[in-house]
Parts: structure tokens; sequence; C-alpha cells
């Protein structure tokens, strides 16, 4: 931890980090550079505005990591209406750091427990005219690690502009707006407070798109 914060005066210092882990094959392969495009299910972690340009849709994703961590995210689209003016989304994520060992200040073993981190969204987005749209996120944070457990409630907001018959769009949103309700000792941290800026381009006659995102 000391040396991450020589690195970034920041680093350790908010709750529920795993809130930050992109999701998506689609977007991961993008460099997480999804905010202006979202276009797909995806929209549900990058910017929920972008939830109306999705069809009836079900996601599913799953990252098998080093030393035994395990992710997965199941996400749900649901149009509210034929002509894609509002939609609906629910998804879940998880975060499992496999089985730990418990032991005393002499190295000797006492026991195995496990620890994971669990995130619950529901999203609304509505088309407000032929160029905007914006969305919102409720989210449920839950950590545990042993005994003990965390609990925090986040809202993310996003708005979406598209022009020139969705040939380009641009985005922005702001992720993890709230508080950590409980903690896994006597203090609370604050949320990984997130801010994203992005737009994507179809250029004219190639079968290609060219995204790009600011992170802060």
């Amino acid at each position: 931890a000391g040396y991450a914060r020589d690195v970034h005066s920041d680093a350790g210092t908010s709750a529920f980090p795993f809130l930050k882990i992109n999701v998506s094959a689609r977007a991961v392969a993008m460099g997480g550079a999804f905010t202006g495009l979202a276009d797909d299910a995806s929209s549900l972690y990058y910017n929920p505005a972008g939830l109306v340009s999705s069809s009836d849709m079900l996601i599913l994703g799953y990252h098998n990591y080093v030393a035994d961590l395990q992710s997965g995210f199941v996400g749900y689209v649901k149009p509210l209406d034929r002509d894609r003016q509002q939609a609906l989304g629910f998804y879940f994520s998880y975060l499992n750091y496999g089985e730990l060992l418990e032991t005393d200040r002499f190295g000797t073993i006492l026991d195995e427990f496990s620890a994971g981190d669990l995130l619950f969204g529901v999203t609304y987005a509505r088309q407000m005219d032929w160029h905007w749209s914006l969305g919102a996120t409720g989210k449920f944070i839950y950590s545990s690690a042993h005994d003990y457990s965390a609990t925090g409630l986040a809202l993310d907001a996003g708005v979406k502009y598209t022009a020139d018959r969705d040939r380009w769009s641009a985005g922005l949103v702001v992720q993890n707006l709230g508080v950590q309700v409980s903690a896994f000792g006597d203090q609370t941290d604050r949320l990984p407070l997130t801010l994203r800026l992005g737009g994507a381009v179809h250029p004219r006659g190639l079968p290609l798109v060219v995204a790009a995102d600011i992170v802060a």
C-alpha cells in the first residue's frame, strides 16, 4: 500500500475498488472506450443513456484471473415501447477472491475463508429527442471477507448525444455517486467516483468504429 501511494496519492483510499473493473468482451477489447458508443447491453455499465440503442438483449461475461480470482457479469435490457423511446435494464456482477488462509502472527494456518464482492443494478433510460438520451442506474453493493461485510448504495448518471444518423456520438457519465453504508471496521470510505467522457465515429465507407474515452 505504501508503494502504491508513492505512485498515486489516492491509491487504496476508496471502498469497493471492484467497481472500476470493465465488463463486456467487446468494450474491453476497445480498451473500455465505450462511453460515447454505448450501443448495446454493455451500456448498463459504461453509459446508461445508451440503453435506448439496445434491443431486447441478454449479456453474459466471465473472467478467470490468476490466483484463483474470478469475475462475472449478467445483464438484461428490455425496451419499454416499440419506438425504443424508453428502456429498462438489470444487471448483476461479482468478483470472487477464492479461498484464503487465516494465519496467526507466527504464520500458523488457523482456517480457510472466502471473500467476494457483489453488485446489483437497475437502469432506466429515455430518448429525449432525435439527438439526446438520458439514463441512470441505481446500485446496491455488497462485500464480504470471513465474518465481516460491507454495503453501499450508488448512482450512475449519463447522457448521450448522436448525430448524422448515428454516424457519430458522444457521451458523458458520472459513476458511483453514493455512500458506503456499512464497513468492515468502524470507519467508512468514499466510493471510487469516476467521470467518463467519450466519443465514437463510424467513418463513411469503412467497416470500423473509432472511439476514445477520457476517464478521471
